[in-house]
C-alpha cells in the first residue's frame, strides 16, 4: 500500500510528538527537506539528539548515512554484518560475520542497537537463535553500502557457508523417504550442500540439478533464482567458471525480476567474485 507523505502540520505535529526540541527555524528546515516521510523525521530527531546540532542532509540516505557514521566502530560491524544476512537478521549469523573481540559482545552490541532503535526484536527462524528486523528497510540499505564490495563479497561467501549449515541442522530430521512431500526443491538443495560440505562435488551437482528442475516445475520465479546460484557455487567447486557465473546471471535475472533485493545482492556478490577467477 502507498502512503501519501505528511503535510507540513502532520509533519510538524509529528516532530512534537517525537520530542526532539527543534527551534522554529530547524523545525522548518527539517520539514522542507523531509519531502512528507516520516522516517526522515524520525531519523532527524535522532540525529539531533545525538549531535546536540541540527544539520539538515538534503535526503534520507544521506541523513542515514550521517547517523550510522556516528555509530561506535563495533555497533557498526555488528550491524553492516546483520545487513547482509536481510532486512531480518540472526544473532549467531552475526556472531559468525564478525571478528574475535566484537564476537563476544554480539548480544551487548544488539541491545545498544535496539535501544537506538535502529533493529527491533524479530521472531526467529531458526532454532536456538535469536532475530532482529531493521525498523526500516532503507536503514539496512544504508548499513549494507557501507560495506566495501569486497567484504561484502567474501561476508555472503562466509555467510553461505553458515546459511548451508543452519539448513541442513533444520532439515536433517525432516528428510526421509517421503521428502518430496515436504518441498522437493528446498530438500534437493540440502543434500547438495551437504554434498558439497562432504567434498562429493559430483553429487553436489546431481543434487543442486534436480533442485533446479523442481524449481521450474513451479512458478516461484525467487525459488527458482535461490536453485540457480546453488548450482552456480557448486560449478564454481568443480572449476566451471564460465558456467558458474552464467547461472549467476541468470539467477541475477530472476531475482530482480521479483523484486528481491538481498537476492539480487547475493547474485552480484558472486559475480563479483567470480570476475576475479
Amino acid at each position: 500500500m502507498l502512503l501519501e507523505p505528511l503535510d507540513p502540520l502532520d509533519s510538524e505535529l509529528l516532530l512534537e510528538q517525537l520530542g526532539g526540541g527543534l527551534d522554529p527555524d530547524a523545525t522548518l528546515r527539517v520539514i522542507a527537506a523531509s519531502e512528507g516521510n516520516p522516517l526522515f523525521l524520525e531519523e532527524m530527531v535522532a540525529l539531533a539528539r545525538e549531535r546536540g546540532t541540527v544539520a539538515v542532509p538534503s535526503t534520507i540516505q544521506a541523513l542515514l548515512t550521517a547517523r550510522l557514521e556516528r555509530l561506535d566502530a563495533d555497533d557498526r560491524e555488528v550491524l553492516e554484518r546483520g545487513a547482509v544476512e536481510g532486512e531480518v537478521f540472526h544473532r549467531l549469523a552475526v556472531r559468525a560475520l564478525t571478528g574475535e573481540r566484537v564476537a563476544a559482545e554480539v548480544e551487548l552490541r544488539l541491545g545498544g542497537l535496539v535501544r537506538k532503535e535502529l533493529i527491533r526484536p524479530h521472531p526467529p527462524t531458526l532454532r536456538d537463535d535469536e532475530a532482529f528486523r531493521f525498523r526500516h528497510l532503507l536503514i539496512r540499505d544504508a548499513a549494507y553500502d557501507g560495506l566495501p564490495k569486497a567484504t561484502r563479497a567474501d561476508l555472503h561467501e562466509r555467510l553461505g557457508d553458515r546459511s548451508a549449515a543452519e539448513a541442513a541442522v533444520e532439515l536433517s530430521d525432516r528428510l526421509s523417504a517421503d521428502e518430496d512431500a515436504i518441498n522437493p526443491t528446498i530438500t534437493h538443495r540440502v543434500r547438495a550442500r551437504l554434498a558439497l560440505a562432504d567434498g562429493d562435488v559430483e553429487a553436489a551437482e546431481r543434487w543442486a540439478r534436480s533442485a533446479l528442475e523442481k524449481a521450474f516445475q513451479t512458478e516461484f520465479v525467487v525459488e527458482q533464482g535461490e536453485a540457480k546460484l546453488d548450482l552456480a557455487r557448486v560449478l564454481v567447486a568443480s572449476g566451471r567458471i564460465e558456467d558458474a557465473r552464467s547461472e549467476a546471471r541468470e539467477a541475477s535475472e530472476r531475482f530482480t525480476a521479483k523484486g528481491d533485493l538481498p537476492g539480487d545482492r547475493t547474485a552480484q556478490a558472486l559475480l563479483e567474485e567470480l570476475a576475479e577467477c
